[in-house]
Protein backbone atom coordinates (compact mmCIF):
# COMPACT_ATOMS: atom_id res chain seq x y z
CA UNK A 1 0.00 0.00 0.00
CA UNK A 2 1.05 3.56 -0.72
CA UNK A 3 2.20 6.33 1.57
CA UNK A 4 -1.20 7.79 3.33
CA UNK A 5 -2.25 11.14 2.56
CA UNK A 6 -2.38 13.77 4.91
CA UNK A 7 -5.31 13.53 6.87
CA UNK A 8 -7.42 16.49 6.59
CA UNK A 9 -11.10 17.15 8.68
CA UNK A 10 -13.63 18.37 6.72
CA UNK A 11 -17.15 19.89 9.16
CA UNK A 12 -20.21 18.50 8.09
CA UNK A 13 -21.38 21.26 6.46
CA UNK A 14 -17.69 21.43 4.09
CA UNK A 15 -17.87 17.33 3.23
CA UNK A 16 -21.78 18.20 2.42
CA UNK A 17 -20.49 21.14 -0.11
CA UNK A 18 -17.69 18.45 -1.83
CA UNK A 19 -20.18 15.88 -2.12
CA UNK A 20 -22.89 17.85 -3.78
CA UNK A 21 -19.80 18.89 -6.21
CA UNK A 22 -18.90 15.43 -6.63
CA UNK A 23 -22.04 15.05 -8.24
CA UNK A 24 -22.72 18.34 -10.11
CA UNK A 25 -23.21 18.43 -14.07
CA UNK A 26 -22.00 21.41 -14.79
CA UNK A 27 -18.96 22.31 -13.44
CA UNK A 28 -15.63 21.73 -14.36
CA UNK A 29 -13.76 18.13 -14.47
CA UNK A 30 -10.79 19.58 -12.14
CA UNK A 31 -13.22 21.08 -9.86
CA UNK A 32 -14.93 17.40 -8.81
CA UNK A 33 -11.85 15.84 -8.97
CA UNK A 34 -10.68 18.28 -6.35
CA UNK A 35 -13.58 17.76 -4.55
CA UNK A 36 -12.92 14.08 -4.70
CA UNK A 37 -9.75 14.16 -3.43
CA UNK A 38 -10.20 16.15 -0.65
CA UNK A 39 -12.95 13.40 0.76
CA UNK A 40 -10.56 10.73 -0.38
CA UNK A 41 -8.08 12.26 2.18
CA UNK A 42 -10.49 13.22 5.13
CA UNK A 43 -11.77 9.75 5.22
CA UNK A 44 -7.49 8.89 5.64
CA UNK A 45 -7.14 7.53 2.11
CA UNK A 46 -3.85 6.47 0.88
CA UNK A 47 -2.19 9.06 -2.12
CA UNK A 48 -1.97 5.72 -4.41
CA UNK A 49 -4.98 4.73 -3.90
CA UNK A 50 -6.77 8.50 -4.65
CA UNK A 51 -4.42 8.87 -7.24
CA UNK A 52 -6.44 4.96 -8.82
CA UNK A 53 -9.71 6.36 -8.05
CA UNK A 54 -9.47 9.88 -9.77
CA UNK A 55 -7.25 8.71 -12.56
CA UNK A 56 -4.55 11.00 -11.70
CA UNK A 57 -0.93 10.27 -11.20
CA UNK A 58 0.34 10.34 -7.46
CA UNK A 59 2.50 13.58 -7.70
CA UNK A 60 -0.37 15.30 -8.88
CA UNK A 61 -2.63 14.13 -5.85
CA UNK A 62 -0.17 15.73 -3.15
CA UNK A 63 -0.56 19.07 -4.55
CA UNK A 64 -4.26 19.00 -4.55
Amino acid sequence: MGKKASTITLSIDDRSYLETQTRARTIQAQTVNRARILLLKADGVSIDAIADKVGMNRKSVMYQ
